[in-house]
């Protein structure tokens, strides 16, 4: 497994190579924790990537794509109580703390559960489901 250093090293080289501009907002690395934030331009489309990767290699992240500062998606792992309820049922409360990765939809009107995601991931699901293509 790649380092944490490497893994940013490579999350910009391939927004870089994908996205109009790449805009690094802060790039930090601590024993307690990693973090990586950035925002990208594309298109119609902004990025924003969110990262904090921990010692235990405990990921928490938040990817959304918008346009015209519009939600088209986002993907966290934050404990949202909504999809904390869908997982757990009643038993959500004991969970209410528990990071759970979902997205949401357009203007977050709706959520799904989901599998974790890296921001490769993220760029690979906008660029299949919003058509977003390397600018010349």
């Amino acid at each position: 497994m790649a380092s944490t250093t490497e893994y940013f090293d490579h999350v910009l080289i391939l927004y870089r190579s994908v996205c109009a501009s790449v805009n690094l907002v802060m790039r930090d690395g601590r024993p307690e924790r990693a973090l990586l934030k950035l925002n990208a331009r594309s298109g119609d489309f902004d990025l924003y990537i969110s990262e904090i990767v921990f010692p235990n290699e405990l990921r928490k992240y938040a990817y959304y794509v918008l346009r015209q500062k519009k939600v088209i998606a986002g993907f966290d792992n934050a404990p949202d109580p909504e999809m904390l309820k869908l997982k757990y049922g009643p038993e959500y409360v004991q969970h209410r703390l528990e990071p759970l990765p979902h997205m949401h939809g357009v203007d977050k009107m709706t959520a799904t559960l989901m599998d974790c995601m890296d921001a490769e991931q993220f760029l690979a699901w906008v660029q299949t489901n919003l058509a977003l293509r390397v600018d010349s």
